[in-house]
């Protein structure tokens, strides 16, 4: 074969990749709607009672967006807005519907989510760009503009953002959810609304993000205090893990392409590659490990991150196992998370 014979050879085994992966998130999407998003237009969480948050209806409007689904995209986005938008005195979203002891389906808890409502108002922002529709960028503003209002508060010279609109802030403490930073939607919301405010907190969330270190390898936690002079601590009341929440932190990091986070989980990484396995979650004051697998979306996130970092040697390893597990799973969750950085990485 000759050297232009082996090119073309090459180009040809990229290209059936590229359309074979293509076609494999399709087929996923499509697995997706059908067992996770009602008729009517909800992602329904079947390990939880079959309840729906707007976290749930956010990931599912972005997934749609990503996937060019403007119907499927509509179809969640009036759920939503029937549903959940719903409080009086902003344009926030109820954070919980589902079986009311009643027997009725309502809103469980008026309270906002704050991952939820920057969700939704960032897929409404790539919506209306993509599908050229107004609409959807002035209902996004309606939302960006309560985050800002309600959800974000300045400490001294700091900012800081509420996991909820209610029940947040004990005396002189601030408890705080740091997968609640969805670095990827400032930038979009920069874009439509108050440029300098949003460009501004996108890059105090990054100091934030890089505080925010707990532990031997230097992880951050699902939750944390702020306490006076802006001490960032773990809490009293809640598990001092790195786990189920946490692992949004790297995922926003890969979509923001910003490599300062994701270095931050390098000892990790490296600890992953000891134990030959990711575990589900680390007790960031005593340094246990545990014993238990993770989930499809930790190894297909760390797989992306190992990527981005240069650990080229784990990548392939972790993406493998993910994909298998991804197989195996029923998760809502883990489902919608593994999607996610997965379509993403095609862009």
């Amino acid at each position: 074969m000759n050297l232009k014979n082996k090119i073309l050879f090459v180009f040809l085994v990229i290209l059936f990749h590229k359309y074979a992966f293509a076609d494999m998130l399709i087929d996923k999407w499509i697995y997706y709607k059908k067992n996770f998003i009602s008729e009517d237009g909800r992602v329904i969480d079947f390990q939880n009672n079959s309840i729906t948050h707007s976290e749930a209806q956010g990931y599912g409007m972005l997934l749609s967006v990503l996937f060019d689904d403007k119907e499927t995209f509509e179809k969640l986005w009036n759920w939503t807005k029937f549903n959940l938008q719903k409080r009086k005195g902003d344009n926030l979203l109820s954070w919980s519907w589902g079986k009311h002891i009643s027997d009725k389906w309502t809103v469980l808890d008026y309270n906002n989510a704050t991952d939820g409502d920057t969700l939704v108002a960032y897929a409404l922002c790539l919506a209306g760009e993509k599908w050229r529709k107004e609409e959807f960028i002035n209902e996004a503003k309606a939302i960006i503009n309560d985050i800002k209002e309600f959800l974000i508060i300045k400490r001294d010279i700091y900012q800081y953002l509420l996991p909820g609109y209610f029940g947040f802030q004990k005396g002189e403490s601030l408890i705080l959810n740091p997968s609640y930073y969805i670095l990827p939607a400032y930038k979009a919301f920069a874009s439509v609304s108050d440029k300098d405010f949003w460009e501004n907190f996108y890059s105090e969330s990054i100091k934030f993000l890089e505080k925010v270190s707990f532990g031997q390898y230097g992880l951050p936690a699902d939750w944390i205090v702020i306490q006076n002079k802006n001490i960032i601590t773990l809490p009293d009341d809640r598990e001092n893990i790195f786990g189920f929440e946490a692992i949004r932190i790297p995922l926003y990091a890969v979509m923001a392409k910003e490599n300062k986070i994701l270095e931050k989980f390098r000892n990790f990484l490296e600890l992953t590659e000891k134990i030959n396995y990711i575990p589900k979650d680390i007790n960031l004051k005593d340094g246990r490990i545990s014993s238990q697998d993770a989930m499809a979306m930790h190894y297909l996130i760390f797989s992306h991150l190992a990527k981005k970092i240069g650990k080229t040697q784990i990548w392939e390893k972790l993406k493998d196992k993910g994909f298998k597990k991804m197989q195996e799973e029923k998760n809502y969750y883990s489902f919608t998370l593994s999607l996610l950085i997965l379509k993403w990485e095609e862009r």
